[in-house]
């Protein structure tokens, strides 16, 4: 089985989600290329040449946004849509410009997409019914993001480095309003100097200042990610909005607590007093106190992050991810052959 995956290079997720799931492909055994577009082709689908899929190429494997322009009639089409944008609660925090082009070009593009697909998947039950709701007569399944729990994992030296320092909390994202990064100075504002957070600038390379015991850390590799994952106490995620939430995984996995706002696909990641604490989007002082209930137990932190990485390694591993992807690859083939 050979799968194609001609991908527009976003600087996002879904480029994330295509290497993650090619690797965890080859390691099954299943020939996997990955073509890399420019970010333009996005917006001029219908003025570029239709690239030729490789030879043998038995699935084509798209996203959602750009994923008609690379159909071929013979060759079946799968689509992944990493979260739907027209969600009204997506809206919300979306720029006017945004708006424009999400109803103006990207409904048309995904819609399109979709009628050419054999089949049609998002990341989580949240994005599914989304999806369904939006676009008439699609009916996708889903099948969650996996991460590799062999990388993702708690340093062996465990709890002990942690013990004679400030409670540190870890943000990984980019700092945009979505990701609820104006959130976090009203948050810090109000703990005390015991505890600190530090920051990455997510994907995106931008910084900000975020103010009061909060470490600005700038853009990470791979390995300084993994690194401050592992030496935090906990990780804050107060995202507005999530399609599967990377972050949630990744930190759950290296066995910290996540802090995370109860909504879109976060609640099925997160058991809220199990994994990590559920807040209200945009209640700081929710937030605060959950922060504060961490930071007054390290021996909570710890059993919350064992029961975190216990349910990442249940459910969400490239592993299983790449499983299910052969049975759907499996059965499309199936049925076309």
């Amino acid at each position: 089985m050979k799968i194609w995956f001609p991908t527009i290079n976003t600087n996002s997720g879904s480029d994330m989600f295509v290497r993650r799931l090619s690797s965890a492909l080859d390691n099954k055994g299943i020939n996997t290329v990955i073509t890399w577009f420019p970010h333009w082709r996005e917006l001029l689908p219908y003025f570029v040449n239709k690239p030729s899929p490789p030879i043998n190429t038995d699935i084509i494997h798209v996203n959602s946004w750009h994923g008609f322009s690379f159909y071929h009639k013979n060759i079946p089409l799968v689509t992944t849509c990493h979260h739907c944008v027209h969600d009204s609660a997506y809206k919300t925090n979306s720029s006017l410009m945004q708006k424009i082009y999400h109803t103006s070009l990207i409904y048309k593009f995904e819609r399109e997409t979709f009628l050419k697909s054999s089949a049609v998947n998002t990341v989580s039950d949240y994005s599914t019914k989304i999806v369904t709701d939006k676009f008439i007569d699609i009916s996708p399944i889903t099948i969650p993001n996996g991460i590799n729990t062999d990388y993702f994992k708690p340093a062996s030296n465990g709890i002990k480095a942690t013990l004679n320092r400030k409670f540190r909390i870890f943000y990984a994202g980019n700092l945009s309003q979505r990701k609820g990064a104006d959130l976090i100075p009203g948050i810090m504002n109000q703990l005390d100097d015991n505890v600190e957070l530090r920051y990455s600038s997510g994907l995106s390379k931008k910084n900000i200042n975020l103010g009061r015991n909060c470490i600005r850390l700038g853009f990470l590799t791979d390995k300084e990610l993994l690194e401050e994952y592992q030496q935090c106490d906990a990780v804050l995620y107060p995202s507005r909005y999530e399609g599967f939430g990377y972050v949630a995984c990744e930190a759950m996995a290296c066995g910290k607590p996540v802090i995370a706002s109860r909504c879109s696909a976060l609640t099925e990641l997160i058991v809220d007093g199990v994994t990590g604490f559920l807040c209200n989007p945009d209640d700081t002082l929710s937030f605060a106190m959950a922060i504060q209930k961490l930071a007054s137990s390290r021996q909570l932190c710890l059993n919350l992050g064992r029961a975190g990485r216990e349910r990442i390694k249940r459910h969400y591993t490239e592993q299983k991810m790449a499983e299910e992807y052969i049975r759907l690859y499996s059965d499309i083939l199936n049925k076309h052959n």
